[in-house]
């Protein structure tokens, strides 16, 4: 069984995810913003994190800020480092996967995210 963080603001496909995961004996601790994500991550060790890298500000505007601040904080902060995992489901923006892999992403995806090979890459570990 693994921790994972999930960070997706939109609440309908992060409870999917939520339900998959734990439906293939995972525990996961889901958050809708990266300021929450964050903060948690300060305090307790996860083996795998998944990050939209498109999250809504706390003016609800849709940005990659919060999905690069969560990176930008595990690459500085968190160790042992966890698996990354980002996903988005903007068409792929190849400024947007440089920042992430340059902030330690392993892995990345496009909406929607094939499960198998989510979860492959988690099962690897």
């Amino acid at each position: 069984m693994k921790k994972i963080l999930l960070l997706e603001d939109d609440r309908e496909l992060a409870s999917h995810w939520q339900q998959l995961l734990e439906d293939n004996g995972h525990r996961v601790v889901v958050f809708h913003t990266a300021t929450e994500a964050i903060q948690y991550i300060k305090e307790a060790h996860v083996n795998v994190v998944i990050s939209d890298m498109l999250i809504r500000d706390e003016l609800g505007m849709l940005t990659a800020q919060g999905g690069l601040t969560l990176l930008s904080h595990i690459s500085l902060h968190v160790k042992p480092r966890p698996l990354v995992i980002v996903i988005t489901g903007a068409s792929p923006d190849l400024n947007l996967v440089r920042h992430a892999e340059a902030l330690g992403a392993d892995h990345f995806a496009s909406k929607p995210a094939d499960a198998q090979q989510i979860l492959g890459w988690i099962n690897a570990i």
